[in-house]
């Protein structure tokens, strides 16, 4: 985050381990502050889901800037310096990323994009999907996007995957994808003890 010039970071966090989260960030030594939100959530029948912590999140701070949303079980290496030029030339950008596999690319999120790179269609985790490149959890927003986020959750649509909400949104503004190759570097969903340790021997 620090070298594509972000310098603050919102961290959602649920309840039951907040004050695990309030070590970790004592003890850390980065040039990005870290602000945790405790979303007061103490077990899994009572999550938000991803998109009801964003606008938790988004509420909370009261946000009117551009801003970047991150899965908090992401793993990478590749730079983010691109794909924040993409995101200032362009507006709404997801980073798209070839997991090679299509075993793999049906865990995710699939996008499919016309010429000029805009997002003409979105599907979650489909059974059959046509690539191998997939969203992977890495979007920048403009400040804009905090009252489609609202409007979303207000008509009681799911709020547990973000994919869901994505697959909503590029059909209300536009959105854009920015490709990641594996040369630049790794990506992992480290949301299985699997793909933990292939994260840690990296």
């Amino acid at each position: 985050l620090s070298e594509a010039g972000i310098q603050l970071a919102t961290l959602v966090c649920n309840h039951r381990f907040i004050h695990d989260f309030e070590r970790w960030r004592s003890r850390q030594r980065s040039p990005v502050s870290v602000r945790l939100i405790d979303n007061g959530v103490a077990s899994a029948d009572q999550r938000h889901g991803s998109v009801g912590d964003l606008n938790l999140a988004l509420e909370t701070l009261d946000l009117r800037d551009d801003f970047w949303v991150l899965h908090g079980d992401n793993f990478f290496t590749f730079s983010l310096r691109p794909a924040m030029h993409a995101f200032q030339q362009r507006g709404n950008t997801l980073v798209i990323y070839d997991v090679v596999s299509m075993e793999r690319a049906r865990r995710a999120g699939q996008v499919a994009c016309n010429a000029s790179g805009r997002i003409i269609g979105f599907a979650e985790k489909p059974m059959h999907p046509k690539s191998t490149w997939v969203s992977v959890g890495i979007y920048a927003f403009r400040a804009d996007i905090l009252s489609h986020v609202q409007r979303y959750v207000a008509t009681g649509r799911p709020t547990d995957r973000s994919g869901d909400f994505l697959e909503w949104l590029h059909t209300q503004t536009p959105l854009y994808a920015f490709h990641v190759p594996p040369e630049q570097g790794a990506w992992l969903d480290i949301g299985t003890p699997d793909d933990y340790r292939r994260a840690k021997a990296i």
